[in-house]
């Protein structure tokens, strides 16, 4: 028999909520898991965007390394794989670009890049993942913000998405990957700064209502 996983699902989900689920994964043994959804409008559409706000032990399980280091050990791997991959000036400067414009984000290191979070819930990743070549993440969560906003950046800059080969503006549950080299940096940096001032912006008029 396989064991049993709970799934708590809903359109939002307060901190108190958040913090209770947290508590039965973390501490119980109880395989559960939170996941929201963010509903909006899209060419006639409506579509919702899911986000995983607490990860159950079966979801954590193919990645146990990241989720049990310590923050410094985190950091650490980080800055080697920034010199390996001979990307630190890149990434620190895409970097300071959420740290000016996001500031009220919390910046969290992992195995592979960096974490930032609006109110508890990641938004946004800055990864390390090929030679020379940095990838600036935008979470469905972050789409559902303002939409819009990524129709210009997604014409002109390389990118993929996760899950692979979606929609990257219809596709509502898709994570969009924007993968850029120093030089892509140096072309499209105004663009790719303008959209992160456009998600936090609608993150914090959405948090003020």
């Amino acid at each position: 028999m396989r064991p049993l996983r709970i799934f708590l699902v809903g359109l939002g989900a307060d901190d108190r909520t958040e913090r209770m689920v947290g508590f039965l994964a973390n501490n119980s043994g109880m395989d559960i898991s939170l996941i929201t959804f963010h509903g909006f409008a899209y060419d006639g559409k409506t579509l919702l965007a899911r986000q995983v706000r607490v990860e159950g032990i079966a979801d954590s399980e193919s990645r146990p390394a990241s989720r049990y280091r310590s923050v410094a050990e985190r950091r650490a791997r980080l800055e080697e794989r920034m010199k390996e991959f001979g990307v630190t000036e890149l990434f620190g400067a895409v970097r300071d670009m959420f740290r000016e414009n996001w500031p009220q984000s919390r910046i969290r290191p992992r195995g592979y890049g960096l974490s930032i979070k609006l109110q508890r819930q990641t938004y946004a990743r800055i990864d390390v993942w090929g030679e020379r070549r940095v990838w600036i993440i935008f979470q469905p969560c972050a789409k559902a913000l303002c939409l819009d906003a990524f129709k210009e950046p997604v014409a002109a800059i390389p990118y993929s998405t996760s899950p692979r080969d979606r929609d990257p503006l219809g596709d509502a549950d898709a994570a969009i990957e924007f993968k850029v080299t120093a030089e892509d940096w140096e072309t499209h940096e105004e663009a790719l700064t303008r959209l992160a001032r456009a998600v936090y912006e609608a993150h914090q008029q959405s948090a003020a209502r």
